[in-house]
């Protein structure tokens, strides 16, 4: 074991006083050690003629015997034990210096001591190295190992021993990208294993009689906690690239993503009644998601839209075995495919459906979810609140959600039909609040806005139905959500949306009414191919031919064209219990077409055409609200929508 300057020196001690030191003998640190500097050591002083260091007369003649003599020896015998002492002192001193020096190196001290640890970002032009720092090492001990979620090693907090060496872990781990978290496709993740090989060792214990060691920053009677360090990476998975860091075994995983758009939507009329309009920033989403330890998932995620943060995801999932998972928290309930498996800027078409109204959206709740047959079986089913979107409960009542999807040819040799598959979503469940409890506008799935269905509203969030302020909700709702889907260079996804929900007012009780459907699809016109696992679908696209400059690549980058149809039927039976106003619309038909292009693996640029057509014409308004005659409008039945948007994954 090699040691440093500061213990060869003790160690050297005891063997230099033996052999007596010379006149006015001064110890000389070595110059190695960092900014803590040793203090001056006690001179020790010169011993008379004839006398050894621990006090020892030589022979003398016997004639020098004598009263003198005594108390010589007495003298001698008290400058040995001082001298003991000034030893006993220094070697305490010389053990906090090395204590200190260890700290240093640790990252504790105002400099670093040691040189920066091993992990680095993987970048495309290099690597950045980072730091990072052990549990153990910031508490001191002596625990040595590659990362491991255990060790045998304990500290000492007094008196005598030798310390365990606290050794295990693997040398090398494995390295999976972040996987698919297929319960809710649209914004969850779930973590992959951190990678790299080699280990990395703690500090040594101290032994000794009578006195505990004290390391690395080590206070007497704390315990040591468990050492884990942490690599960093850059990576790419299939929401675009992320920052991982892992411990070597993936015990310890926390992956950061970023997904911004910008968007400019201008309408062939003025004053359109949306925010949805000019430029503007419609998502910005920031994900933490990974594991403590490989069975205990996490993800938290904010969102910014139009100005207004709010908490998107919190979500703990248990994940022992595929076939039988649980999830905890705010997450996407599984009702309505399309906001599930994917994000609203991943669709091929600039939004999702209108349809999408109808979604379950983001909720508390509890979910058992998994995988079945190799992957041909997926369900989802939980039990949530019952109010899309929302962060609270508005009664006392919770709805039961499920989703079932099957791709019967996934892991067989027909690999033109395994993204092929179908399924269906249910929702149930008693409801009982007034449709205006949010003072909210409605808005499409995926902005985090609670939606009670109190208004039924086209892709660019301009209203076409409304209802009065003194309808509620007021019994059994139910929802079911037949789909189908292909995911390929031609893909295509559709599905049909069914809601009945008992509505009540002053006047009138009834049942209402809703259903529609949607299509859409792709076609990459350079070749690429998107990909799903059933529950997951339309993720971000790796170019054949990137064009990226910076890294000598002048590919054409990949192109997409994109379509949507949606249609949406409002109970027009609505308008006659007196529900809402007769000056709504109850069809929507709308039509969007698509042009995508991918210069690279983390950026979409898309421009859209959107058209929007209604069975009877709908208020638009043509000026601002004044004082005597209120707002003025003037109905219109169709408008059109030309809709760009960049988008980083990142």
């Amino acid at each position: 074991m090699r040691h440093s300057p500061c213990v060869m020196l003790v160690l050297m001690m005891p063997a230099a006083m033996i052999q007596g030191p010379p006149a006015h003998a001064q110890v000389d640190l070595p110059p190695a050690l960092p900014a803590p500097s040793l203090p001056p050591v006690p001179e020790v002083s010169p011993l008379p003629p004839g006398t050894s260091p621990l006090g020892r007369s030589e022979p003398a003649p016997v004639a020098d015997a004598g009263p003198d003599s005594t108390d010589l020896l007495l003298q001698r015998m008290q400058r040995l034990e001082r001298e003991v002492e000034d030893v006993k002192a220094l070697r305490q001193r010389v053990a906090e210096l090395e204590s200190e020096l260890e700290s240093f190196k640790g990252g504790r001290g105002p400099e670093q001591a040691a040189p920066p640890s091993s992990g680095t970002f993987v970048m495309p032009h290099g690597s950045i190295p980072i730091e990072h720092r052990s549990f153990g090492e910031l508490y001191g001990g002596h625990q040595a190992g590659s990362g491991a979620s255990s060790g045998s090693g304990r500290q000492q907090s007094s008196g005598g021993g030798q310390g365990g060496d606290g050794s295990g872990g693997s040398s090398d781990g494995s390295n999976p990208t972040a996987g698919y978290s297929n319960s809710s496709g649209e914004g969850t993740f779930s973590a992959g294993g951190g990678g790299g090989g080699g280990s990395s060792s703690g500090g040594s214990s101290g032994s000794g009689g009578g006195q505990g060691s004290v390391g690395r920053g080590q206070r007497v009677g704390q315990r040591e906690p468990l050492k884990v360090d942490l690599k960093g990476s850059y990576r790419y998975n299939f929401a675009g690239g992320f920052f991982q860091f892992s411990d070597e075994d993936g015990e310890f995983v926390l992956n950061v993503q970023n997904i911004i758009t910008a968007d400019g939507t201008f309408y062939d009329r003025q004053n359109a009644p949306t925010e949805w309009k000019g430029f503007n920033i419609p998502y910005q989403r920031l994900y933490l998601y990974g594991n403590i330890t490989k069975n205990w998932e996490y993800q938290v995620s904010e969102q910014t839209s139009l100005g207004d943060i709010s908490l998107l995801d919190l979500i703990v999932n248990v994940h022992y075995d595929d076939r039988l998972m649980v999830k905890f928290g705010r997450f996407l309930a599984p009702f309505y495919y399309q906001d599930y498996a994917t994000f609203p800027m991943l669709v091929p078409a600039i939004s999702y459906s209108p349809l999408s109204q109808f979604s379950a959206q983001r909720q508390p709740g509890v979910m058992a979810w998994g995988k079945l047959l190799q992957n041909r079986l997926q369900y989802q089913s939980g039990v949530f609140t019952g109010i899309p979107a929302g962060f609270v409960d508005l009664d006392d009542n919770v709805d039961f959600i499920s989703s079932l999807t099957v791709t019967p040819f996934m892991a067989t040799e027909m690999e033109d039909l395994q993204n092929l598959g179908f399924g269906v979503s249910t929702q149930v469940g008693w409801q009982n609040y007034m449709l205006d409890a949010f003072d909210v506008p409605t808005v499409i799935a995926g902005t985090n806005v609670p939606n009670l269905n109190r208004q039924y509203v086209t892709a660019s969030n301009v209203p076409f139905f409304s209802y009065r302020d003194d309808v509620r909700a007021l019994g059994e709702r139910i929802r079911v959500a037949p789909h189908l889907f292909y995911y390929g260079r031609f893909s295509f996804l559709g599905e049909y949306v069914y809601q009945s929900r008992e509505l009540a007012s002053p006047a009138a009780r009834g049942t209402s009414i809703q259903h529609g459907f949607y299509v859409t699809g792709s076609y990459f016109l350079t070749g690429e191919r998107y990909t799903g696992d059933g529950t997951g679908g339309f993720p971000t696209i790796m170019p054949n031919r990137p064009f990226n400059p910076s890294n000598n690549e002048y590919g054409i980058g990949a192109h997409e064209l994109g379509f949507q149809y949606s249609l949406l039927n409002v109970d027009q039976n609505d308008i006659r219990r007196g529900f809402a106003d007769p000056e709504w619309a109850t069809r929507l038909n709308e039509v969007m077409l698509a042009y995508n292009w991918w210069p690279n693996k983390y950026v979409r640029l898309s421009v859209n055409w959107v058209h929007d057509e209604f069975n009877r014409p709908i208020p638009w308004p043509v000026s601002q609200p004044d004082q005597g005659n209120g707002a003025r409008t003037n109905p219109i039945q169709n408008f059109n929508v030309v809709w760009f948007r960049v988008a980083m994954f990142f």
